[in-house]
């Protein structure tokens, strides 16, 4: 599995690099068409044919970003948007060892991330990685105001010394946990958090986990977009879980991937997903931020 994804990103990168270093570009309203046209034919093919012509949308990151902007402005009913991002090396691991902490993205592509982070009136991560990181979840190297933080945390291990809970000048963390625990340490720990000035989404479970379609219903009135950083359960549970129409494959309305150029072979953000789940990215285009290759797409619509 590890060798099939890591030559499906060579294979990218490889179609990228062509396309910086190759043969002929062309710019049409400051989008870029790469034109690969080769005479290199395999053999016993006429190599005055070359290679099928290749278009992949290679776009500027002004354009990246403005694309991005668009699509997280749109407002929903029922849920708020979602934007899935986070980063990974060539081989798809997003850490070395779980809970442990691995910087993947570049500093460019780092700023991106931030400028992404303002466009969305909020921004989730798991316990684990609150754990983990112990993050701030600003925009601090971007001009913009930060989101407000959420965290997936079904049996309220947040601690309070964290720093979202030390906050003084921005808001305090929703918590969403699980609403069927009721253990008298569960009941102290809520208690505690809320005097501390967090607000507790109490949430329906499946399988042991916070329900998204719940969790998501009770977000709605405090956030119109949200954008779900991770870690690795947080992704896998947003990338298994359909969406609420049955034609609607994902409760994910955007992916933004970033790839470094790096090979880690630690933990992969979908194991555990099982064989059933394909979903396939539509309206994908990539750009190059610093040394990475960052990805935005959409997930199909099953009734297309």
């Amino acid at each position: 599995f590890r060798q099939g994804l890591l030559k499906f990103f060579m294979l990218h990168l490889s179609i990228l690099a062509f396309s910086l270093y190759g043969q002929r570009v062309g710019r049409n309203g400051g989008r870029v068409h790469v034109e690969m046209q080769g005479n290199m034919g395999p053999v016993g093919k006429d190599k005055n044919k070359g290679f099928p012509e290749v278009k992949k949308e290679l776009i500027s990151d002004k354009e990246f970003y403005e694309r991005f902007e668009s699509s997280a402005s749109l407002v929903k009913q029922e849920y708020p948007y979602i934007t899935l991002t986070y980063a990974q090396s060539l081989d798809g691991s997003i850490s070395a060892i779980r809970g442990k902490p691995l910087l993947l993205s570049g500093k460019e592509s780092l700023v991106m991330t931030h400028r992404l982070r303002a466009c969305h009136d909020g921004i989730m991560v798991g316990v684990g990685t609150l754990l983990a990181d112990n993050p701030s979840l600003t925009t601090r190297l971007v001009p913009g105001e930060s989101p407000l933080p959420i965290i997936m945390d079904t049996s309220l291990k947040t601690p309070l010394s964290c720093k979202l809970m030390k906050r003084t000048k921005l808001p305090k963390p929703i918590i969403a946990c699980s609403k069927l625990k009721s253990d008298k340490d569960f009941i102290a720990r809520k208690e505690a958090l809320k005097k501390g000035g967090a607000t507790i989404l109490e949430c329906d479970e499946k399988d042991g986990r916070i329900d998204l379609h719940s969790m998501l219903r009770l977000l709605r009135p405090y956030t119109k977009s949200i954008m779900v950083e991770g870690g690795a359960s947080v992704i896998a549970s947003f990338l298994a879980t359909v969406g609420s129409d049955s034609k609607v494959p994902s409760v994910v309305d955007q992916l933004v991937l970033t790839i470094a150029p790096v090979i880690v072979g630690g933990l992969l953000p979908y194991e555990g997903i099982g064989k059933a789940y394909a979903r396939r990215l539509e309206e994908v285009a990539y750009t190059i931020v610093g040394k990475d290759i960052m990805v935005i797409g959409h997930f199909k619509d099953k009734s297309t």
